[in-house]
């Protein structure tokens, strides 16, 4: 099952920089490397090779330093399942979907 690997990458020190040019900047990294992801309003997740996931990960970091920016902090998550079912990224998402919503009425997801 291939790793899943979440991502926050938050450029700093740049007066009036535009978040959504830099984001853009960022997520063409992943497209260039030919990686699935989904992007969220606080970070972006991510699914394929390890190796390059990491890969991505750090030209994604370096890439607002030729953008600009003076300091850059990067979040990275990775989640790795060896056994069970294997699901696409999509699938991943919507399968909390129903735990969430017991979750979110104060009951138990069983």
């Amino acid at each position: 099952m291939p790793p899943l690997m979440d991502i926050s990458v938050i450029p700093v020190g740049k007066e009036g920089a535009s978040l959504g040019d830099t984001v853009v900047e960022v997520l063409r990294i992943a497209e260039k490397h030919g990686i699935q992801y989904e992007l969220s309003p606080m970070s972006t997740t991510m699914e394929g090779d390890l190796d390059t996931l990491l890969q991505v990960a750090r030209e994604m970091h370096e890439v607002c330093f030729g953008l600009g920016y003076p300091r850059v902090l990067t979040a990275i998550r990775v989640a790795i399942r060896r056994h069970g079912l294997h699901f696409v990224l999509i699938d991943r998402a919507s399968s909390g979907i129903p735990m969430l919503g017991v979750l979110a009425r104060g009951g138990r997801y069983q």
